[in-house]
């Protein structure tokens, strides 16, 4: 029995195991005990693993004795053990991945907002027949939306009102004006020329 703890190691591997011996007697009582950092409520019921026999019976046959039932509690807990570590992190994962989806279902939410306003400016503008500012507002609004077909369509209709009493198409000046930011309210007059 020179290599019992070396034998012993190779059975329980990364576990705790508390061990208790109680005489008797010529008998000895040992008492095995995996010990755990899970808190699964199932392995409260795990009973320690009691082998009694004289000190010669349990010199020859202890390991042997041990060997199997105790392999398997080891496995049981490690699986318990992994499955907790698993489910936790798992838990904080969702929590990341729930953060980020909050994140950009917030972004997607004020993007809509910023090209609803701006949709909206550019209506007050157009109904004013203020066309290139209501282009200006409309081409703000384009990196709001995934398809831009219908917003450079609605440029285009607006950019042959702009030139319907033009004999030469003009190109509106480069629009520098923040749709977005609040300004004060500027009285549009139909037909009021452009800058």
């Amino acid at each position: 029995m020179n290599n019992f703890f070396t034998q012993l190691a190779a059975i329980i591997g990364k576990a705790e195991l508390q061990l208790n011996i109680k005489t008797k007697g010529d008998q000895l009582t040992v008492m095995l005990t995996p010990k755990t950092t899970a808190n699964d409520p199932a392995l409260a019921n795990l009973q320690p693993l009691i082998i009694t026999g004289t000190a010669q019976q349990l010199d020859e046959d202890f390991l042997n004795a041990i060997s199997q039932p105790l392999q398997k509690a080891v496995g049981l807990i490690a699986n318990i053990e992994d499955f907790e570590v698993s489910t936790k992190k798992a838990e904080e994962e969702s929590k990341i991945k729930k953060a980020e989806e909050e994140k950009i279902k917030k972004q997607k939410e004020e993007n809509q907002k910023k090209l609803d306003r701006l949709l909206t400016k550019a209506d007050e503008y157009e109904n004013a027949g203020n066309w290139a500012k209501a282009i200006g507002a409309i081409k703000q609004a384009l990196p709001f939306v995934t398809d831009h077909t219908h917003l450079n369509s609605r440029i285009k209709g607006l950019e042959v009102k702009l030139n319907q009493n033009s004999l030469f198409a003009s190109v509106p000046p480069e629009d520098t004006t923040n749709y977005l930011e609040e300004e004060p309210e500027v009285q549009i007059v139909e037909g009021e020329e452009e800058e």
